[in-house]
C-alpha cells in the first residue's frame, strides 16, 4: 500500500533526526532535510558549529554515512552540512547552548538573561525561555523569562514561532529548558502596526474601495439572508400544503369507508326485508291451503 510506504518513510525520518540529534549534540545540531531520489538519498544537516559535524578530513561524516547504511538501510546517502544563518534566532541552537552553560556550572538566571538580550538584539520579535527543575533547592519549580511579543495560540503560533526543548543533567537532577522564539512578525500584523504608527500612508481611493467592498459584502449577506427566509417560508408553505392534502385524503378515505359501511347496512336490511316477505308469503299460502281443506 502507498499509505504504508509514506508512514514508514516518516518513521525512518524521525529516527534519523533523533540519531543526528544525539550524535551531533556538541555540534549544536538544529534540524535536517531528507530528500529521496531514485539514485540517492540527500540529507542536509543544519548546525550551529558545522566544522564539528564534518570532522578532520571528513572522518565524522564518513562514520555517519556508514551508520545510515547499517541502521536505517539507506543505500547511497549523500550528506551535506550547512551552518545556521543566525544561531540566536534558532530555538534548537539556543536551547543547546543554555544546556551546555548550565552543565558547566553557570547560574541559570545569568545564562537566561544573557541569551534573552542576545536574541532580542539579533532582531527577534519576542522570546520566552522556561527553566524547570531543582534550580536552587530541593523543591521543583518553573521560572519563565519573556521579552518582546510571542504568539501562544492558533495557526500563526504554529507557523511563526520556533520551539525547542533540551535537558541539562546536573548533580541535583535534570533541568528542563524550553525556548520559544518569534523571529519575525507575520506580514498582516506588521502592516497593521505600521499603519497604526503612521509609518505607512493609505490613499483615500484605497479607503473608498474598502468601504465600497464592505457595503457590497453587507448587501450580499442581507440578500442571502432574505433568500434563506424566502426558502424557509416556501418550505413551510409546502409542508402546510402537504399536510392539508394528507388530511383531505384521509377525510376522503374515511368518508369512503363510511359510505361502504352504509351500503353494506342497507343491503343487509334489504335482505332481511326480503326474507321477512318470503316468510310471510309462505305462511299465507299455508293458511290458505288449510282453509281449503277445512271447507272441503
Amino acid at each position: 500500500m502507498i499509505e504504508r510506504k509514506f508512514v514508514q518513510e516518516g518513521i525512518v525520518n524521525m529516527k534519523i533526526a533523533e540519531f543526528l540529534d544525539k550524535e551531533l549534540d556538541r555540534a549544536e545540531y538544529s534540524r535536517c532535510e531528507i530528500k529521496r531520489t531514485p539514485l540517492a538519498t540527500r540529507i542536509v544537516i543544519y548546525a550551529g558549529r558545522p566544522a564539528l559535524v564534518i570532522g578532520r578530513g571528513g572522518e565524522r561524516i564518513a562514520k555517519i554515512q556508514e551508520k545510515m547504511k547499517e541502521e536505517f538501510g539507506i543505500e547511497n546517502p549523500q550528506i551535506e552540512v550547512k551552518g545556521v544563518d543566525n544561531p540566536y534566532l534558532d530555538a534548537k541552537v539556543v536551547a543547546k547552548r543554555i544546556k551546555f552553560a548550565l552543565e558547566r556550572g553557570l547560574h541559570y538566571k545569568r545564562v537566561v538573561t544573557m541569551y534573552l538580550n542576545r536574541i532580542m538584539e539579533a532582531g527577534a520579535v519576542g522570546v520566552e525561555i522556561d527553566v524547570s527543575g531543582k534550580l536552587t533547592g530541593e523543591r521543583h519549580r518553573t521560572e519563565k523569562y519573556v521579552a518582546g511579543y510571542v504568539m501562544k495560540c492558533g495557526h500563526p503560533a504554529q507557523e511563526y514561532v520556533d520551539v525547542a526543548k533540551e535537558q541539562a543533567v546536573l548533580k541535583p537532577g535534570v533541568i528542563g529548558v524550553k525556548v520559544e522564539i518569534m523571529p519575525f512578525m507575520p506580514p498582516e500584523m506588521e502592516l497593521e502596526k505600521r499603519v497604526a504608527r503612521g509609518e505607512v500612508e493609505i490613499s483615500e481611493d484605497i479607503i473608498k474601495k474598502f468601504a465600497v467592498k464592505k457595503e457590497e459584502d453587507k448587501e450580499e449577506e442581507e440578500a442571502e439572508k432574505e433568500e434563506e427566509k424566502v426558502e424557509e417560508t416556501k418550505e413551510g408553505s409546502d409542508e402546510k400544503n402537504a399536510v392539508k392534502e394528507k388530511a383531505k385524503k384521509a377525510e376522503k378515505k374515511t368518508a369512503e369507508k363510511k359510505g361502504d359501511e352504509r351500503k353494506k347496512e342497507v343491503k343487509k336490511k334489504e335482505g332481511m326485508d326480503k326474507g321477512k316477505k318470503s316468510d310471510a308469503d309462505a305462511s299465507g299460502s299455508v293458511k290458505k291451503n288449510e282453509e281449503k281443506k277445512s271447507g272441503e
